[in-house]
């Protein structure tokens, strides 16, 4: 069984978060561009977040930049507000754990159980035909916001304070 020091756990499940993160981030942005692109050659007056900002933003390729910008804002909110919390309590958690501790113990059961979800989630609007621009609104938003999580596990893993 491997175990590891509180520092190593915090810097582990940052890099969890950053590597899901950039995946994350690199599948919606790929999904907004390829809408984008697409687009044209689809028939207008579709329902999409792209013809709407599409109408007021002077073309499809600035409606695309437009929901990618949203997309950020709102992913840096989401880490600022509700992911640092989460965060926090991780990084307290961990460092509550015998030092070193084995590395299946880096999440509590309860959080195992929220990845599943999530990634169920996922799966499920993938399946059920969700728009593309809407999945990948999500997508850069969930993404981005991990990956400024995954700084804040960083930075906890090479400081003390959790606060």
């Amino acid at each position: 069984m491997i175990k590891l020091k509180h520092k190593s756990l915090i810097t582990i499940a940052g890099f969890v978060w950053l590597c899901i993160g950039v995946g994350l981030l690199s599948q919606g942005l790929h999904l907004i561009i390829e809408k984008a692109a697409f687009h044209e050659l689809e028939e207008r007056g579709g329902s999409s977040l792209l013809s709407f900002f599409a109408d007021y933003s002077g073309g499809i390729q600035q409606a695309g930049m437009i929901l990618i910008a949203i997309a950020l804002f709102i992913g840096y909110f989401k880490s600022r507000f509700v992911l640092a919390k989460t965060v926090r309590k991780m990084v307290v958690r961990i460092r509550q754990l015998p030092n070193p501790s084995p590395l299946y113990k880096i999440y509590s059961l309860a959080f195992y159980i929220v990845i599943a979800a999530m990634m169920g989630l996922g799966i499920i609007m993938k399946v059920t035909g969700i728009p593309t621009d809407i999945r990948g609104l999500i997508d850069v938003t969930v993404g981005s916001a991990l990956i400024n999580g995954a700084l804040l596990y960083f930075k906890y893993a090479y400081t003390s304070e959790t606060t």
